[in-house]
């Protein structure tokens, strides 16, 4: 999906957000919300 960070504070904040996203799921966000919030994410780093 992403170029994977080699910096450890990346890959930290990437664990993070996979944690989110999973949370965002379970709570019942729609996946297109989900995706784009990831594709967002990715432009950032």
């Amino acid at each position: 999906m992403c170029i994977q960070p080699k910096n450890p504070s990346q890959n930290l904040k990437k664990n993070i957000f996979k944690r989110s996203c999973k949370f965002l799921k379970n709570v019942g966000v729609p996946t297109e919300t989900v995706a784009l919030a990831v594709f967002s994410c990715c432009l950032k780093l």
